[in-house]
């Protein structure tokens, strides 16, 4: 087995709610005044000790062979920051430890390690520099990154004046081109043009495959992931819930067994400032049936019960639809297929049923996040991927040549066929 170009072993990482970067929390004098009485009234602890404090990492383990391309994966406050953050040495882990091998290059936020008073061309030298590259390594990668960025016309322009497409096009191309040996990259792809970010994805399958080379992926795009990443690890809480072959992670974050009963209870507490707090999800097949697994009948049917707490104008609930790689098919919401929702509902417990023709659907797995919103203003509740079923539909007559993946929805072209000689 050859040696890990990464190994992360036993990693924690732990935050003190309201800590600076120096470990006191004090910002201000009467912080500052707090923090030294704390001290004085409890001698034996130290200041950060009497703070609540989360933990981010726990435990988490796992080594990255030369040349992987690795997905992270996981909802909003996983860890999967944290973790990248601590691998670029941002951020130190509080217990475990990490063994890098080879220069690393991460693009984690628009702007990371950039200087907005210099120009671009002095941010390439920069960013080189920190990298430990010299100078003659840089300008032969200079016209490259450049050319890549697609910002020559204002490569001697400070960086402040960017548009923020420009800023993260100059990013991702001095982070995928200075050679590193692991190349760490963040959801922040997500905010480039369709274009860009199949330009980047190239890139970095070029990174790896040709050049050798470790890359590290985090995104909430599964279809990316399923395409780019060798493996994948799933984080859960800060916890390392799954490694390993990446349909498979990604198929447990998408359909976790909790949603394959066929219903969901919400068993979180009401926040006291709850305007509308979500009940319970429920599918059911053409009988009226509570199922997962729908094999017939014209539609399935969706029920989602929740709570308002007061008296709202202009609410909207609906669900998203998702296909077994976590593209989304479809997203409305009740206000959005009839007008006449909007308008003020009254406090009470209300039931929103939703119809999905089965003639739309492949046989497969599909899953459904479910939402509340005031539109253009705030949301209510946001439940990702609270359920899921199966739907398997066969009319005796179907013969299945398929060896590929078939397309997102079943639609059949009028074929004809006419033999000539």
């Amino acid at each position: 087995m050859s040696t890990p170009v990464i190994s992360i072993e036993h990693l924690s990482k732990r935050f003190v709610i309201g800590e600076n970067i120096h470990g006191s929390g004090a910002r201000t004098f009467r912080d500052i005044f707090d923090h030294k009485m704390q001290q004085l009234l409890h001698p034996g602890k130290k200041g950060a000790s009497s703070r609540s404090s989360i933990w981010a990492l726990r435990d988490v383990s796992f080594d990255i062979q030369e040349a992987e391309v690795i997905g992270v994966i996981g909802r909003n406050g996983a860890g999967k920051s944290t973790l990248l953050k601590v691998l670029s040495r941002i951020t130190e882990p509080t217990e475990g430890k990490v063994t890098l091998r080879g220069r690393v290059a991460s693009l984690l936020e628009v702007g990371t390690g950039f200087n907005y008073e210099l120009t671009g061309r002095e941010n390439i030298y920069l960013n080189g520099a920190i990298l430990g590259m010299r100078k003659a390594e840089i300008d032969r990668k200079f016209d490259e990154i450049v050319d890549f960025a697609e910002v020559e016309q204002f490569i001697d322009t400070p960086v402040k004046r960017y548009s923020s497409g420009m800023f993260l096009r100059l990013a991702f191309s001095v982070a995928a081109h200075l050679e590193p040996e692991i190349l760490i990259v963040d959801e922040v792809l997500a905010v480039g043009d369709v274009q860009f970010q199949k330009k980047c994805m190239g890139k970095m399958q070029d990174v790896s495959k040709n050049q050798g080379r470790t890359v590290l992926f985090v995104s909430h795009n599964m279809d990316a992931i399923a395409q780019l990443c060798n493996r994948c690890a799933l984080l859960e809480k800060g916890a390392l819930k799954m490694f390993g072959d990446t349909q498979e992670v990604i198929n447990a974050y998408l359909k976790p067994e909790a949603a394959q009963t066929g219903t969901f209870t919400n068993q979180s507490p009401v926040p006291d400032n709850a305007k509308c707090h979500l009940r319970s999800v429920r599918v059911l097949d053409a009988a009226g049936t509570v199922t997962p697994k729908i094999g017939s009948g014209d539609h399935i049917f969706v029920e989602i019960e929740y709570a308002l707490m007061s008296e709202l104008e202009d609410v909207r609930v609906g669900l998203m639809l998702k296909n077994h790689q976590g593209i989304i098919l479809v997203r409305n919401g009740d206000a959005d297929v009839d007008k006449s929702h909007y308008g003020k509902r009254s406090p009470g417990v209300y039931v929103n049923r939703c119809a999905i023709p089965t003639s739309i659907l492949k046989n497969g797995d599909y899953f459904i996040t479910v939402f509340s919103d005031i539109p253009m203003r705030e949301w209510l509740f946001y439940e990702e991927n609270v359920l899921a079923f199966e739907f398997q539909q066969f009319d005796g007559s179907d013969v299945v040549f398929h060896e590929y993946p078939t397309g997102l929805i079943d639609f059949d072209f009028g074929w004809e066929v006419n033999r000539h000689a």
